[in-house]
């Protein structure tokens, strides 16, 4: 997914960044950024840019070093924010109103079945029991975020796959888990799901979107699960 990751990392998150800061899904956003690598065979499997309140974070973008290695494990370390979200990180909506945050992961891969406490240790500096699980990482990260997962149906894995890499991660996530037709719209997409996820009409969030491409990748986003579950 290097050519997609590249996109994302130097043009398609700043775009994000000013969607959300523009349109407000929720009030007063603060954002960060994270790079996932893979754990077991990576250098930098995890990097995170601070918490930033406005477009500011879209410089810290551009250091993200984006290694491109990974393994033949058929998954990337998607469990490390998860772990980073829940123990690295304070988040005022939830420390003052018991409101969780969004947290989203992307990528063409399977999600990890397997977590060593030793190597995540030494890549954040979280202290968690030695069998604690991919799993439980997620369940942690989910009681103060909004956890969803976007499968990018572009990428080189997915390619072929998009049923296997969709439907295991739909055994962890549920219906969060979102598919991208076309990452070129992945700030549209991000956007477009907090706004339905905070009450907003999914046909109007849809028809806000000028652009025809952008309309279709959006609503392939939001109603590929309606059109899952009636299958």
């Amino acid at each position: 997914m290097s050519i997609i990751a590249h996109h994302l990392a130097k043009k398609g998150l700043g775009t994000l960044v000013e969607s959300i800061h523009e349109r407000k899904p929720v009030t007063d956003p603060h954002i960060m950024m994270m790079a996932i690598g893979d754990i077991f065979h990576d250098r930098s499997p995890l990097q995170a840019t601070q918490f930033e309140a406005d477009i500011k974070i879209a410089d810290q973008l551009q250091d993200l070093y984006l290694e491109g290695g990974g393994g033949g494990n058929h998954f990337e370390s998607y469990d490390l924010p998860w772990a980073f979200a829940a123990h690295k990180t304070k988040i005022d909506c939830w420390d003052k109103r018991q409101k969780k945050g969004y947290l989203f992961t992307m990528g063409d891969e399977l999600p990890p079945t397997t977590a060593d406490a030793k190597t995540v240790k030494a890549a954040i500096g979280v202290n968690t029991q030695a069998d604690t699980s991919a799993s439980e990482y997620l369940q942690q990260a989910q009681e103060r975020y909004e956890v969803f997962h976007l499968v990018i149906e572009e990428g080189h894995y997915a390619r072929g796959k998009v049923e296997r890499v969709t439907g295991a991660w739909r055994e962890l996530l549920g219906k969060k888990v979102i598919p991208v037709s076309n990452y070129k719209y992945i700030s549209e997409i991000i956007t477009s799901i907090i706004e339905v996820n905070e009450g907003a009409n999914p046909d109007e969030v849809i028809n806000q979107w000028p652009n025809g491409d952008a309309n279709n990748a959006v609503r392939h986003a939001l109603y590929a699960n309606t059109q899952q579950a009636a299958a």
